[in-house]
């Protein structure tokens, strides 16, 4: 008895313990190369269309604007300010801890402490002066069931929009290339069914940073907006998708976003699905031609 209970404690304080200080250091190293170096993150809503979908999952460079509480993992409050500090620059993704809700966006840069920021019929502008914008091409975004192929009915007008594969068509006519999700709902075309015609810009800031912003016909509150001056120490951020996007023009549910609240830097998609089919799909090697979308792997931000 007295052999079976020291193998027993010798396994315990030997083989239990050695695999339990494997799993620590691996956890530990894990954690500091999450906080340190770089951290993945998924794009969970449209606002960052057409430059983010939903479903890209991207790496965050952690040290690029030094470190923060909110660098490290769940944050916690163990100290204020920021290590080795470094400027964003206008045009870059930047992902944050929104100050008000607490969760954690991912928008573009626009202001910097002293800018004066406004959005007048749509037109941004920084510093008194219109930016840039240039007319790109039509662009459609659908809210569409979750499955691959939905038809809805409009019983009002007897319209019919679905999605097949990733288009969209509309009484039977292809619309466009790509039909986007916002969401899950179940919805029908047009206005409240959830199909939306926008149109693509190229926006170029005066650090010569260009990228793609969508606009819709739409006149919604965020397209004109007071003159915002940044705060030292804070910065402005907006969506990529002007309409449809919850960003600084919000100052009761975003607002400044404080430098301390910075944790990092878009770099590039390293994964992307199609999250309109269920997750399990990655399992099922046939579903991956409708799920995965091997198009939008290692594309730089």
């Amino acid at each position: 008895m007295k052999k079976l209970f020291k193998a027993v404690w010798d396994f315990l304080i030997g083989d239990v313990w050695g695999l339990v200080k494997a799993l620590l250091i691996a956890g530990s190293a894990a954690l500091l190369v999450r906080t340190i170096v770089a951290e993945p993150f998924h794009i969970p809503s449209g606002s960052m269309m057409p430059t983010l979908h939903i479903g890209d999952h991207l790496f965050v460079s952690k040290y690029p604007y030094g470190y923060s509480r909110y660098s490290i993992i769940m944050g916690p409050n163990i100290f204020s300010g920021r290590i080795n500090h470094t400027d964003p620059k206008r045009g870059d993704i930047v992902i944050f801890r929104a100050p008000k809700s607490k969760d954690d966006y991912i928008k573009r840069l626009i202001g910097l402490p002293g800018d004066k920021v406004q959005v007048k019929k749509g037109i941004l502008y920084l510093n008194g002066k219109a930016v840039k914008r240039e007319f790109v091409e039509e662009y459609t975004m659908a809210d569409l069931d979750r499955r691959w192929e939905k038809e809805a009915l409009n019983t009002k007008d007897e319209t019919v929009a679905y999605s097949k594969g990733r288009n969209l068509f509309v009484d039977g006519k292809k619309q466009a290339q790509n039909a986007f999700t916002l969401d899950y709902k179940f919805c029908t075309y047009p206005g409240q069914c959830g199909v939306h015609y926008l149109k693509k810009y190229k926006e170029t800031l005066p650090n010569g940073v260009s990228y793609n912003v969508l606009d819709s016909n739409m006149v919604v509150p965020f397209d004109n907006t007071p003159e915002y001056t940044v705060p030292e120490k804070h910065y402005f951020v907006m969506g990529d998708n002007r309409d449809f996007s919850g960003d600084s023009r919000d100052m009761a549910r975003v607002g400044f976003i404080p430098q301390e609240n910075l944790i990092g830097r878009a770099e590039f998609i390293f994964f992307s699905h199609n999250h309109r089919l269920p997750m399990l799909g990655l399992l099922l090697p046939w579903e991956w031609p409708k799920q995965i979308r091997i198009e939008r792997f290692f594309n730089g931000l």
